[in-house]
């Protein structure tokens, strides 16, 4: 019964934006480092068999905008869950 769920938890990816930050050491040196941030997750799903495969991406609303926040987007990058950041 458990291996239902893996197809779906191989089509579910993370939806955010590379994002940089600054990192000061001890010695005052200061450095940028990028990272992933995580805004929402989606699932993918295709459709095969047809003239030509369609594809959608699932997910909230909020990934894509949300004006309490102030957030709006210009990029959203996709990690699926195979892949290491």
């Amino acid at each position: 019964m458990a291996g239902w769920i893996d197809r779906w938890r191989s089509a579910t990816v993370a939806l955010g934006c590379v994002q940089e930050a600054e990192r000061r050491a001890r010695s005052g040196r200061v450095s940028r480092k990028s990272f992933f941030a995580v805004v929402g997750t989606g699932v993918l799903f295709s459709i095969h068999g047809t003239r030509r495969p369609m594809s959608w991406l699932v997910t909230a609303k909020h990934v894509f905008a949300d004006p309490v926040k102030g957030w709006r987007p210009s990029t959203l990058d996709m990690v699926f869950p195979d892949s290491h950041r």
